[in-house]
């Protein structure tokens, strides 16, 4: 059996993931004024990315409690993983996401790729908590 490829985890609570810095609580506290001239571009390609997971759920913004602003989904470009509603949060509060991430994006073009569901099987989640 193949060994599965380990996704890096942007955006979501600290309850589900061991990446500190990553976490959405952490990413809340840094924002970038004024937003980057790219942030358009980036939420769009967080937007287009592939389901990894799909979730009939709701979420609701951590600050405000407005929403529902996403539904629990999990989206990948085959590197990262996101959930739904990070694209809210860049747009909204215009956080600043890791460095490593950004640069994935914008060295794809903002162009999400299109994965197969052989990729997808070929991708995992790390243990969240």
């Amino acid at each position: 059996m193949a060994t599965k490829k380990e996704l890096t985890l942007v955006g979501f609570p600290a309850e589900q993931t061991p990446e500190d810095d990553w976490r959405i609580e952490r990413l809340l506290g840094r924002s970038s004024s004024p937003p980057r001239p790219d942030e358009d571009r980036i939420v769009g390609y967080l937007r287009n990315a592939p389901t990894y997971i799909a979730s009939p759920g709701v979420t609701f913004d951590l600050l405000d409690g407005n929403g529902p602003i996403g539904t629990g989904t999990i989206l990948t470009d085959g590197e990262f993983a996101w959930p739904d509603d990070l694209p809210h949060y860049l747009e909204t509060y215009h956080i600043e996401l890791p460095q490593p991430f950004t640069d994935a994006i914008v060295a794809a073009d903002f162009v999400p790729p299109s994965l197969t569901v052989q990729q997808l099987r070929g991708i995992t989640l790390p243990e969240m908590a």
